[in-house]
């Protein structure tokens, strides 16, 4: 995705190994109906692979997702070593006095506008996106240091490579992904 164009996408849902909640249900709006015909990881991790690279990957409390990816292709034999930055994250450290930090507050926020309910991988992620489109903006009206960002919440090669589009904004590219649904892989 670069500023306000998509360059690419990839979304799919995941047939899971157990019966999706209705807790989860009720959130994501994804029933066992739609998971029926839906592939398992298996199917689908190449294409995934593929898709990712080695971008440097940019979500939303992406820590939870993050890890789900790690585990799936691990256990194949795939070590994913991407570089992540985490909106929710450089959210707390920006605005510290706020209390919450979910992308639906960040919305509301931010006056960010979406077209549809959140918890879908696309609306999920062309909120994240405006967001960090935001966060990018206020960093630099503020003139804030992100070498001085911990590296928990950006890492090393993440902040250089945020340096450099902030630096050159105009012609940023970057890699936005991020699948909400994949605490629903089976084993």
């Amino acid at each position: 995705m670069t500023r306000c164009a998509i360059i690419d996408k990839y979304q799919t849902l995941l047939k899971p190994s157990f019966p999706v909640d209705p807790f989860i249900s009720e959130l994501t709006g994804i029933t066992n109906k739609m998971l029926e015909t839906a592939p398992i990881f298996d199917d689908i991790y190449q294409d995934l692979q593929h898709f990712i690279g080695d971008n440097i990957l940019v979500g939303h409390n992406v820590n939870f997702d993050i890890n789900f990816l790690y585990d799936e292709f691990e256990s194949r034999n795939i070590i994913l070593s991407n570089n992540f930055i985490d909106t929710m994250r450089i959210s707390r450290r920006l605005f510290k006095d706020e209390r919450h930090h979910r992308l639906s507050d960040l919305i509301q926020r931010h006056n960010i506008i979406i077209d549809k309910d959140l918890h879908r991988a696309e609306v999920d992620i062309n909120a994240t996106n405006k967001a960090f489109e935001i966060f990018k903006q206020y960093i630099i009206d503020q003139k804030i240091d992100l070498e001085k960002f911990p590296k928990k919440i950006i890492t090393e090669r993440a902040t250089k490579f945020l340096i450099f589009l902030l630096k050159i904004r105009n012609l940023m590219r970057i890699l936005l992904y991020m699948v909400n649904t994949l605490f629903l892989l089976g084993n």
